[in-house]
């Protein structure tokens, strides 16, 4: 990844007087940056990634559904994933160049996060052209997405007790993510690098490496 310039549109976004958020969806309750001003119908207090769903909510870096639900348990897409990176980096969305792909055009959802981490060397396309927006985001892309927006270091070739993942494309960043504490796996030997990440579940994630990023 290059590193120099996810650091650069960092540090860009930094000095705008307001940071562009692309919301997941639309908004659900306005929260008017007040904590706590959220309250989605399916999320209380013991769904177990609740504190991280209200944590970014009332940041207005996730939102939420007009029936007043947030789904949780609903699948995160690629397109998604993008905005959430973008906002939560506070990374300028406005000032980069078209990806190119043929099913990500200006105008579309989630266009200028994907711009932006793609030309920041985080994300990337398919061989065929297209990026497949609204394609579900498997965890082990999540993963990679994760290590190369937060700049961690990988730990190469360091053991996990996952069984699943020795022979996954994305072993390194997986392994990395461990490390750090960042994942525990779906139990204690599994990862489930091919199954696709909930809504829920990547707030918990972004939060827990927007902490360790900050130490």
């Amino acid at each position: 990844m290059n590193r120099k310039k996810v650091v650069a549109l960092a540090t860009t976004a930094s000095l705008m007087t307001a940071a562009v958020v692309i919301p997941v969806s639309v908004d659900a309750h306005p929260a008017g940056g007040k904590p706590g001003a959220y309250k989605f119908k399916d999320v209380n207090d013991r769904h177990s990634h609740s504190a991280s769903i209200y944590k970014l909510a009332d940041r207005q870096i996730i939102k939420g559904y007009k029936d007043g639900t947030f789904r949780p348990n609903e699948q995160v897409t690629r397109g998604q994933v993008a905005s959430i990176i973008t906002s939560i980096l506070n990374i300028d969305t406005t000032n980069v160049p078209n990806p190119g792909f043929t099913d990500v055009t200006p105008g579309k959802s989630h266009y200028h996060g994907i711009a932006a981490l793609v030309d920041a060397g985080v994300l990337s396309g398919y061989g065929d052209g297209t990026f497949h927006p609204n394609a579900a985001l498997t965890r082990g892309q999540m993963a990679k997405i994760l290590v190369k927006a937060f700049q961690f270091k990988e730990t190469g070739s360091a053991a996990t007790p996952f069984t699943d993942v020795k022979s996954s494309e994305y072993l390194n960043f997986i392994n990395t993510l461990y490390e750090l504490g960042i994942t525990k796996g779906t139990s204690k030997s599994t990862f489930s690098p091919n199954t696709p990440v909930k809504r829920g579940q990547l707030a918990s994630f972004v939060l827990r490496c927007e902490d360790i990023s900050k130490k």
